[in-house]
């Protein structure tokens, strides 16, 4: 073999290499941007609402294009939790709501019909939505907003829901935080806002905020202190294995920096990028399906879709209609998680696909931190570090 022959075959087989670690690490990035739309049949809600008038009105506004999925899944298990709250989820239209990641779920009232209800909320809670600067914030939206605005409604803006609160002028003067990553960013877009950090969450009278993502929950705590008392808020941080014996007001603010992006840039090009699902079944918490979906998804997976057996919605423990959004069969995922309790003869269907199961054993656990621990044990210590700071989550 001729020295040019073998120089030829080195480069062919170096470009050959690159080129696989390219397509490897383009996959786990093209599913954390991309979020398509919902494509399948029209779905009625399995279970209508209803209303109880000697309860609280909580509205959790979505948006159809895009929320996130912590940020609103967290607020409504929590508020719902209490018994003492009648909790919709809202958004503009009837159409399945795009979910940030994993999901989609059907609104159970669109503004129109809340309006023809003559439904008063006592709180407003806005997760993050679609709308990521100051230039594509929706007018409607806003104005519907504010439209609700009383002198004694809690408005409680969660992440880069401080984007679409502080767009309506409630928050001008008013201290407001965000996901530490995007406070520099949006204090640029809305200078009349007093933007603060290294909290957890901020109050200005009816007025809260929350830090990122995970501290959905925290935020949702102390309203449902101010709403319902002391007693109430403990009896919902017991229930959901709450971390904390109190609400923590401070939070390092961890940007996600440039360790933390080499740390991704190593994972997704040279460690596993595996596809999880997560198995649907009816009756299945909120706080769970979103805490699972929401923490795995900041892993940089291949892929990651929700699933039920026969491919049909589910009806949540609060009555939320959730659509899976793969097919275990076309999708073969490398890890199914099973929260729920599933038969042996399913497991035993699931396991002759060669899918590695992942169940959830250990009810006395906060969900996060139960994903978290089986992702430092895939990838260390680091990664779940870098996991953490995505999430805005401090321990």
């Amino acid at each position: 073999m001729t020295i040019n022959l073998k120089m030829t075959i080195s480069l062919l087989l170096v470009a050959g290499t690159l080129v696989s670690i390219l397509l490897h690490g383009c996959k786990p990035l093209k599913e954390f941007y991309h979020f398509p739309g919902y494509k399948g049949v029209t779905i009625l809600p399995m279970k209508p609402p209803a209303y109880d008038p000697a309860k609280k009105t909580v509205f959790i506004i979505a948006d159809n294009a895009g929320t996130e999925l912590f940020d609103m899944m967290a607020p409504f298990y929590l508020f719902n939790l209490t018994g003492k709250a009648n909790v919709y989820l809202l958004a503009k239209d009837s159409s399945p709501i795009i979910m940030r990641k994993g999901v989609f779920v059907l609104p159970q009232l669109t503004f129109a019909q809340a309006s023809q209800m003559q439904l008063q909320p006592a709180v407003v809670i806005v997760p993050a939505l679609s709308p990521m600067d100051i230039r594509k914030q929706d007018p409607q939206l806003l104005r519907y907003i504010s439209h609700l605005h009383t002198d004694s409604t809690l408005f409680l803006a969660v992440c880069q829901g401080a984007l679409t609160l502080a767009a309506t002028g409630l928050y001008d003067g008013k201290p407001m935080t965000t996901h530490a990553s995007e406070l520099s960013s949006i204090r640029k877009q809305y200078p009349k806002t007093n933007w603060v950090k290294n909290v957890t969450y901020t109050t200005a009278g009816n007025l809260y905020s929350t830090s990122g993502v995970s501290n959905a929950v925290d935020g949702s705590l102390m309203v449902i202190n101010k709403l319902f008392g002391e007693g109430t808020m403990q009896q919902v941080m017991s229930a959901i294995h709450y971390p904390h014996t109190t609400v923590p007001q401070h939070h390092d603010s961890r940007v996600i920096g440039s360790a933390a992006k080499w740390r991704i840039a190593r994972k997704i090009f040279f460690e596993s990028n595996k596809k999880i699902g997560l198995l649907l079944e009816n009756n299945l918490d909120e706080l769970t399906i979103a805490g699972i979906l929401d923490t795995y998804y900041r892993t940089f997976p291949a892929a990651v879709n929700s699933y039920t057996m026969d491919n049909l919605p589910i009806c949540s423990k609060f009555g939320l209609t959730i659509i899976p959004t793969g097919n275990i069969v076309k999708d073969k995922p490398d890890e199914l998680h099973m929260p729920g309790n599933m038969p042996d003869s399913v497991l035993a269907q699931i396991r002759s696909k060669k899918i590695t199961v992942v169940s959830y054993n250990n009810g006395n656990d906060y969900i996060i931190n139960t994903c978290l621990r089986r992702i430092r044990s895939q990838y260390g210590t680091r990664f779940q570090g870098v996991v953490e700071e995505m999430l805005d989550y401090n321990k």
